[in-house]
């Protein structure tokens, strides 16, 4: 009855492992179940390896013993199961996309296995990306000899079937990036070159980088919001957050960078470059200062420069009577060039668009002279320039010599009277 009771446990417990595993095959007498870890699809390139347990009819481990491994038919190598009973088949990771079947053969005699197990495994196509850093759809490359073009999301997929090295070449596409104003600037990582390669195994992900440029368009205004004729501009000096420096002469049409690339840890970035003001020059003086407007090129908009231009108020009287005097001014720039302006009123004129920084001012008179006016100029300024005429003078010279004549006179009738008023205080 026991023994009975014994041969239906171990009849049971074959019967589970079998329907568990569904791959282990057993015999009576000194019977061993062989069986391979369930499998996993796989895809080209992965490294692929399958766990292999022997154990005796009861589920104990048996160690020490030979197993075969076949791929398709085709003998691998013999493994030797662990003190765990397991052994770990290793395949090389060059297998091509396709159906396989592995197979395992108990090649020992010390147990009785009626059969080999074998599994079928999958290993699918893999997908290699490729991506334009930043977005730019209808981009062409040649991927191993085939066309592919990024769709709307800047992305270009092609599946590939066995690992290997590939080719990746990106074309001119000299319309396409002209009309995206892109220039192409790098691979991922630091390749430089139009041609890369993809590596299976390896990375199956691959990121071509553009940066945009776009001709500059400026406007210049005072600090009254008056716009400067760009013609009035002799230097222009940008530095941009990607290093750049940009030096205009004469106010020369250039282009700017929108974007930059970067080569992080994680990919290709592309950042917004931004721009700061270094220096512009005009009639010699520097009218910005140095760092402080700053801006972030938009195409089709216009970048607003506001320069440090400021207006002067020169009006022009007699220096006695007040009396506006003057035709005109010379006005010394920081250059050292001089310029005439023609009154526009009766005694004055309002100049405005001047650079910061230090001018003379001499007016122009018909009947009396004037001197040089220094002007420092860093805001907007009203300045009175006394004339003297010949008049003044005249009149001037006729008082200095009243006054000489006037002076000795005066001198004697004061010591006349002195000299009365003692004799008087005598008699007295």
């Amino acid at each position: 009855m026991q023994a009975s009771r014994k041969i239906l446990t171990t009849a049971l417990l074959t019967i589970l492992m079998m329907v568990i595993t569904q791959r282990s095959v057993t015999a009576n007498g000194n019977s061993a179940t062989l069986f391979i870890y369930p499998v996993p699809q796989y895809e080209v390139g992965d490294e692929i390896s399958f766990h292999i347990l022997l154990t005796s009819i009861k589920g104990s481990p048996l160690d020490l013993q030979p197993i075969d491994i076949f791929l398709n038919e085709t003998f691998l190598e013999t493994v030797e199961t662990d003190a765990s009973g397991s052994a770990v088949v290793q395949l090389q990771n060059r297998l091509r996309s396709g159906t396989y079947i592995i197979k395992a053969v108990y090649a020992g005699y010390q147990f009785t296995v009626l059969a080999p197990i074998s599994v079928e495994f999958v290993v699918a196509p893999v997908e290699v990306v490729i991506q334009s850093v930043p977005t730019i759809a209808g981009l062409e490359l040649i991927f191993d000899g085939n066309l592919i073009v990024t769709g709307q999301d800047g992305m270009a997929r092609v599946m590939v079937s066995e690992p290997g090295r590939y080719d990746l070449e990106l074309l001119p596409n000299t319309e396409l990036l002209d009309l995206q104003n892109a220039e192409f600037v790098q691979w991922f990582p630091t390749n430089f070159l139009f041609m890369t390669e993809v590596n299976v195994p390896g990375v199956t992900w691959q990121q071509v980088g553009f940066e945009k440029i776009y001709t500059a368009n400026f406007e210049f205004v005072d600090m009254n919001g008056f716009p400067v004729p760009a013609t009035r501009i002799q230097k222009f000096i940008l530095r941009g957050s990607n290093g750049n420096v940009i030096q205009l002469s004469e106010f020369e049409l250039s282009t700017l960078d929108v974007n930059n690339i970067l080569a992080r840890l994680s990919g290709l970035d592309s950042t917004n470059v931004v721009y700061s003001v270094q220096q512009v020059m005009v009639d010699g003086s520097d009218v910005v200062n140095q760092g402080q407007q700053r801006f972030e090129y938009s195409p089709g908009q216009a970048v607003r420069i506001e320069l440090l231009l400021f207006s002067i108020n020169v009006t022009s009287e007699d220096l006695i009577f007040g009396t506006p005097s003057g035709r005109g001014l010379y006005l010394t720039f920081p250059n050292l060039e001089t310029r005439y302006y023609p009154f526009e009123s009766q005694n004055g004129i309002t100049i405005r668009g001047l650079a910061r920084g230090d001018y003379s001012i001499r007016v122009e008179v018909d009947d009396g002279f004037t001197f040089d006016i220094p002007l420092s100029l860093s805001r907007d300024q009203e300045v009175r320039v006394p004339v003297i005429s010949y008049i003044e003078v005249i009149i001037a010279a006729g008082l200095a010599i009243g006054i000489g004549v006037e002076l000795p006179i005066w001198g004697h009738r004061r010591k006349i009277i002195t000299i009365l008023q003692q004799k008087r205080q005598r008699r007295e």
